[in-house]
């Protein structure tokens, strides 16, 4: 199918949404980003990842930019990262969607996606970037 979800015979279309909305969750994503990409250039990487969201089925609700940070390690002899964190809300399928189209992209050092328990006052605020 599409999958969408069919009422059963005693329940209503609206019913349905309601459960499909119900089942989903918010997300963070931690997006780390190489530090040899030209800050003009982050922009377009950073779109990449959330049209993968997007596809993936989520919404961004807010995205916090942290900017040029140095790693607690090196990963690949690289001491330095551009690091991003996007928040959405998304069903349970969406985050393996997202990490299959986010490890193809070499210019991402690393990524992590984690049930969202709380967001951050600073997002909440809109000290971060704001939405999406």
């Amino acid at each position: 199918m599409n999958g969408m979800e069919l009422p059963m015979p005693h329940q209503t279309m609206a019913h349905v949404q309601r459960r499909q909305m119900e089942d989903q969750k918010i997300y963070e994503m931690a997006t780390i980003f190489r530090p040899e990409l030209e800050e003009a250039g982050f922009d377009k990487y950073i779109e990449a990842v959330e049209k993968s969201i997007v596809s993936a089925g989520g919404e961004i609700i807010a995205k916090d930019d942290w900017g040029m940070r140095e790693l607690a390690y090196p990963i690949k002899k690289i001491t330095s990262g551009y690091y991003v964190f996007h928040y959405f809300k998304a069903d349970h399928a969406a985050p393996h969607k997202i990490r299959d189209a986010v490890m193809l992209n070499e210019n991402v050092l690393r990524h992590m996606i984690i049930i969202n328990e709380y967001m951050p006052d600073s997002v909440k605020k809109g000290g971060g970037d704001g939405e999406a």
